[in-house]
């Protein structure tokens, strides 16, 4: 159940991102994770710093029943583009793709965002 299943997501602007999505298939709820500043992968990592925030979360979320999708930010892990060109706006953009590949996932679920820092101004949005 908390097996994460790689995702690409399309971005607006033709980017591919590298996403896991984790948590039954059939969820009711599902929960798009988004990380904080800085070059982060869809665990919340960079270079020299491994905090694993987002898949610690995701894996909690799973094993209450909660599906979760999270993703390398564009020119981080898997995901395409460079990051030093990303800007806020293409973060948000980013996030709303994400959004609607998780809606696209799971049709019939509630759907939540989350964030920490940046990533927490970018679900308010």
């Amino acid at each position: 159940m908390g097996v994460d299943r790689d995702t690409k997501i399309i971005a607006a602007d033709g980017v591919t991102l590298a996403g896991a999505l984790a948590g039954p298939d059939r969820a009711e709820i599902g929960v798009l994770i988004l990380s904080g500043s800085g070059p982060l992968d869809r665990n919340s990592d960079m270079p020299g710093q491994p905090l694993g925030v987002s898949r610690a979360l995701s894996e909690e979320l799973a094993r209450r029943g909660v599906a979760s999708l999270r993703f390398d930010k564009r020119g981080v892990g898997g995901s395409e583009g460079t990051y030093l060109a990303t800007g806020f706006h293409d973060e948000t953009a980013d996030a709303e793709a994400a959004l609607a590949a998780l809606g696209s996932a799971l049709p019939s679920a509630r759907i939540v965002v989350t964030g920490h820092s940046v990533g927490a101004t970018i679900a308010m949005r």
